[in-house]
């Protein structure tokens, strides 16, 4: 017999956990090891063929059975139109990766309007058309524009955009989940990285939580768990996908070595067991293994599409595309020995990930639920004071004869002696929503709920020379930027979105220069020293051509684009809260929760094998105890609970205790 306790159930439970001042989560070290598992492995495949879909089907069933095999859950990117087709030629294979826990996410490759570059032939092209918008200034349309390439579908003849569901929205509605990732492919130029940042914006409400920043690499030594614009940049200490050995001089793909001379030496396997042995055992390491579908069948050129550029600095090729045809002068299948080889080798190098027990392999998805989503946790007003001194003692360097101002070194801030970390994006909002609130009740708030903001798109003109404005234009300016924001929130556009240009006293700012006169009329007002007509100091501070130098890089400061980034927070373990003469069951089915992260409503799922009083707990990092979900005699069978959670945004553990033998699992609660 099968009760179900839902809302809609005849004889219904209705739980509704009401729980609004839970405690604060306990974050733990970002390096510290989990158990005896001192390796995070993410197994990856790209998979991008859509027009040899067939073979990409039959390499794909086969790398899903060795990945069973090995008892490894691994990520897979699909490109919008293999997706597709795979769905259509192959109903049920993305649903099936799903139940077996594999991670389903995106990989934006041509045709998308991400990977297309402008040409003199752009009136051709309609995909063009975003860039277009976002050189006008038309930056709202565009990201509109962008929201259209996630949710629609391309058309492959023509590189423009069909009616029918695509992209992000066909993935969550064939293979049943959101998309955890997606692979933006940020080309470093702005036009490329707008777009970017345009595609971020429209998918973060929609579920998005992490991005591929970098393929192969990309941990910090010290904070290995970034946020990109609000969402988790992928991290590796290192990847299992190329290097150098042998006779080679530069890094190279292992599978493309397998049949020379220096096969032994591109052995991944052997890669694997040499990072091992020199990993540290008492810290986290972070790992990847990355290949792509194709890899198993041909070479083909990197980066970009033969079907819609041409050459590797990747102009777009006039409309149509003839995507039926395979162009053998810049794809080369691979000869039987060299498929076989590869084959060999991969699974070689699974079987080792699978059974080595200091190894956990995680998918994306996993990975995010356990690091802290703080995009809108609050701020009080000594951090705000701390944040507008490390601001204003930006310092004044000299570069090619001009002086200018430049930001702190790091691209977040660090409160002393805590392990709060806020981004230039965290700051700027802090300072400006506290002006205004002091331009509207004379007092600086004591504290205040971030908001998630992404950087301009583009740059500001700015100052034509240093200037002095009064604080009361300072304060009119706050409002107006914080009104505006306030604003886009409502509408759920962005979360908010920081302007390339600010109008005050009838000058232009740029946002490194209203940035830094923030400050200084924050430690104004927070003085007690200011008044209406008192003198600001608004300091002309240009901004660099580049958008996107790397992570890290002190003159990256100065260009907005890096502005939200910042290290997240890694939660603690959980604590158990089981007596001592109780057991963990080692039955790891028994106990489910779907979806998870879960938003408006959770199913908790259960076995009882004999009638017995069941209870159902719910606890938070701390593992303190904060709701009773169930409490009463239950029949043997399945059971399924509906939760409706009132609760903070975060993770909480569930725990259901039947006599001896407790069960529990972690959810996350997202809004």
């Amino acid at each position: 017999m099968k009760t179900m306790f839902s809302f809609l159930a005849i004889t219904t439970i209705c739980v509704i956990v009401l729980f609004a001042n839970a405690s604060a989560q306990v974050f733990t070290s970002p390096r510290a090891v989990e158990n005896n598992k001192y390796v995070y492995m993410n197994v990856v495949m790209n998979c991008h063929d859509f027009s040899q879909v067939r073979t990409s089907y039959q390499t794909l069933s086969r790398l899903f059975g060795m990945y069973r095999k090995y008892n490894i859950v691994a990520d897979f990117y699909f490109t919008d139109m293999l997706a597709q087709r795979l769905e259509w030629s192959f109903p049920g294979f993305l649903d099936s990766l799903r139940r077996a826990g594999m991670g389903i996410n995106i990989h934006h490759r041509s045709p998308h309007a991400i990977t297309f570059r402008p040409t003199r032939r752009e009136a051709e092209n309609p995909q063009l058309g975003v860039m277009t918008l976002f050189r006008q200034g038309r930056t709202d349309e565009a990201i509109e524009e962008c929201e259209k390439w996630e949710r629609r579908r391309v058309n492959v003849a023509t590189g423009g955009l069909d009616s029918a569901a695509g992209g992000y929205d066909f993935l969550e509605q064939k293979a049943g989940t959101k998309p955890t990732c997606v692979g933006f492919g940020i080309s470093g130029n702005f036009d490329g990285d707008s777009i970017a940042i345009g595609a971020m914006i429209s998918l973060k409400k929609s579920g998005l939580r992490a991005t591929v920043d970098d393929h192969e690499g990309g941990a910090d030594a010290q904070f290995p768990f970034m946020s990109l614009r609000g969402v988790l940049s992928r991290p590796a200490d290192s990847s299992i996908t190329r290097w150098t050995a042998g006779t080679m001089r530069r890094d190279t793909f292992w599978w493309k070595m397998v049949l020379t001379p220096d096969a032994d030496a591109y052995s991944p396997r052997r890669y694997a067991e040499r990072l091992m042995s020199q990993v540290s055992k008492t810290q986290l390491t972070l790992m990847n293994a990355i290949m792509h579908e194709t890899d198993f069948s041909y070479d083909r050129p990197p980066f970009y599409s033969v079907y819609y550029v041409s050459g590797t600095a990747g102009a777009t090729n006039p409309v149509p595309y003839d995507t039926n045809a395979f162009p053998t002068d810049r794809i080369i299948p691979w000869s039987q020995a060299q498929k076989d080889a590869i084959w060999t080798k991969y699974d070689s190098l699974m079987q080792y990930i699978g059974s080595h027990p200091n190894i956990r392999t995680m998918t994306m998805q996993s990975l995010v639920q356990t690091l802290s989503d703080d995009r809108e946790r609050g701020i009080t007003r000594e951090q705000c004071r701390n944040l507008a001194s490390q601001i204003s003692s930006g310092v004044m360097t000299t570069l090619l004869g001009m002086t200018i101002y430049r930001m702190p070194t790091k691209n977040f801030f660090t409160i002393p002696q805590t392990t709060e970390y806020f981004s230039l994006a965290d700051a700027y909002y802090a300072l400006q929503r506290s002006l205004a609130d002091y331009a509207r009740t004379g007092r600086l708030p004591e504290s205040l709920n971030l908001r998630d903001l992404v950087p301009p798109l583009g740059n500001g003109a700015g100052l034509g020379a240093s200037s002095t404005l009064t604080f009361a234009d300072v304060l009119q300016a706050a409002r107006q930027q914080d009104s505006l924001l306030t604003l886009q929130i409502s509408r759920n556009q962005y979360g908010g979105r920081m302007p390339s240009n600010v109008s005050i006293g009838g000058r232009l700012l740029n946002p490194v220069e209203y940035f830094a006169l923030l400050a200084r009329a924050y430690q104004s007002a927070d003085g007690s020293s200011a008044t209406a007509s008192a003198s600001i100091s608004a300091q002309q501070i240009p901004v660099p051509a580049a958008l996107t130098p790397p992570v890290g890089d002190a003159p990256s400061q100065n260009g907005p684009s890096n502005w939200a980034v910042k290290p997240i927070r890694r939660l603690a373990a959980m604590a158990t809260a089981v007596r001592n003469n109780e057991s963990i069951s080692p039955n790891t089915t028994a106990l489910t929760i779907s979806p998870n992260p879960a938003q408006n409503l959770a199913t908790v799922s259960f076995s009882v094998e004999q009638s017995q009083r069941v209870s159902l707990k719910v606890f938070n990092v701390l593992g303190q105890e904060i709701a009773t979900i169930l409490d009463e005699n239950l029949s043997a069978g399945e059971h399924a609970l509906s939760l409706t959670p009132q609760l903070p945004h975060g993770t909480y553990l569930i725990r259901l205790q039947m006599g001896n033998v407790v069960q529990q699992r972690s959810v996350v609660f997202q809004r």
